[in-house]
């Protein structure tokens, strides 16, 4: 028995490992993530790899086109962050195209109220403007994570920016053209940063003292 609950026990087994411990819905994306750990790569950078092989192992429930939330804490500046990028609804949307049905709420997951024909959770009505990709990709990766995930990402078919970059600094001894490439790749980071958040706006950040 623990704080989690007064009936509940957990027996699940944590296997002890040297950079951390993983935690996910399915056994593959948390082996990716410890990979990523056994590699060098911090708790961010773990979560980023897991986030991503989930969408492959769970297509239903995770993914690129979903959103979420991150709660950080860094021993080093003893400091907590928390990030949100949860979906956003799309910038035309017209609250009158879901009009509720004056039946309640749904008895689901999200109990909102009920709308007519089911127009937000069925069909093209329903889509909504993911935020996975923009957390990881413009808050995660290039702020708080110290690993290059391109490895996870691209695997040994494809070759991403960041394979590029590390084999210009690891294998072929070139550091004049890895910097140059880190530099062009932090310059295209901004200008989609810059752009990304001119049309929609900053994510929400609490950071906890």
């Amino acid at each position: 028995m623990d704080n989690f609950s007064h009936s509940q026990v957990v027996r699940k087994a944590v296997v002890a490992t040297r950079g951390g411990v993983v935690a996910a819905q399915h056994r593959r994306a948390a082996e990716v993530g410890a990979a990523v750990l056994e590699a060098g790569g911090d708790a961010v950078d773990a979560a980023v790899a897991t986030s991503f092989a989930l969408g492959v192992v769970e297509p239903w429930m995770s993914g690129p086109a979903a959103g979420g939330c991150m709660v950080l804490w860094r021993a080093g500046e003893q400091r907590a962050r928390v990030v949100d990028y949860g979906m956003r609804s799309p910038l035309a949307l017209d609250p009158a195209d879901y009009p509720l049905t004056g039946d309640g709420r749904v008895a689901d997951l999200f109990p909102w109220p009920a709308v007519v024909d089911d127009r937000n959770v069925q069909g093209a009505s329903a889509v909504a403007v993911p935020g996975v990709v923009a957390g990881t990709i413009l808050v995660f990766i290039p702020v708080m994570g110290t690993f290059i995930v391109s490895d996870i990402l691209g695997g040994r078919q494809v070759i991403l920016v960041g394979n590029l970059i590390q084999r210009q600094f690891l294998d072929a001894r070139d550091p004049t053209f890895g910097s140059a490439a880190s530099l062009i790749l932090m310059i295209m980071t901004l200008i989609v940063t810059y752009f990304y958040t001119r049309k929609f706006g900053f994510g929400e950040e609490i950071i906890v003292a």
